[in-house]
């Protein structure tokens, strides 16, 4: 007789669907995330229009902020896509900030977002975003689903040397800090960089 199997299942397992349930799976996925940008979106605008000295430049999705570069990997190189989730500048009198968006609902691994972070490392060092975008400079800021999630992808950012090397270059938070009752918070110290503990704004 075969031996019963008690492992409980993990969150990985619950979603090996497959056939028509793994498309319905795909699906509400796909719409968790684009939910998710479509929040931030929607806390930056009246975060700005609380502050009159800030003002939302632009804001872009697809293919307008979408590129490929190569990253170092032990056996090489690998192409990998930088595409991020929306694009916004804000406007501070006479200075202009860039911020590339990352809607993480913890769907994939650590380890490929943290190959996403080198990509968009790889794309700073080389200055495809003035070409691309024409800009001079920008931040990455990801918005993740939890706290152990955002712990585990700091901690693995940490250790990649081209992306601790940029300090506040990657910021992160979650998303129960970007509240539409209270906006204004996007703005202060809820974000967490790759070298300090302490948390900070993004402007």
């Amino acid at each position: 007789m075969a031996q019963r199997n008690d492992r409980p299942a993990r969150k990985a397992d619950r979603i090996r669907l497959t056939g028509p349930a793994a498309i319905i799976s795909l699906h509400d996925l796909s719409i968790r995330h684009r939910l998710l940008v479509s929040h931030i979106r929607a806390v930056i605008t009246p975060a700005c229009r609380n502050h009159p000295e800030l003002k939302l430049l632009t804001w872009k999705e697809g293919r307008a902020i979408q590129d490929a570069v190569e990253i170092a990997v032990p056996i090489g190189y690998e192409r990998v896509p930088v595409a991020a989730d929306g694009f916004f500048s804000l406007g501070l009198q006479e200075s202009r900030a860039n911020y590339m968006v990352e809607a993480d609902r913890g769907t994939s691994t650590v380890k490929r977002f943290t190959t996403k972070l080198q990509g968009f490392a790889a794309w700073h060092r080389q200055q495809r975003h003035k070409t691309k975008l024409g800009i001079t400079s920008f931040r990455v800021l990801t918005v993740t689903s939890s706290d152990e999630r955002l712990e585990h992808l700091v901690v693995s950012a940490r250790q990649v040397c081209d992306v601790k090397d940029r300090g506040r270059m990657f910021l992160f938070t979650t998303e129960k800090e970007l509240s539409l009752s209270k906006p204004d918070t996007m703005l202060n110290k809820i974000w967490t960089s790759v070298t300090e503990d302490e948390p900070c704004s993004i402007l």
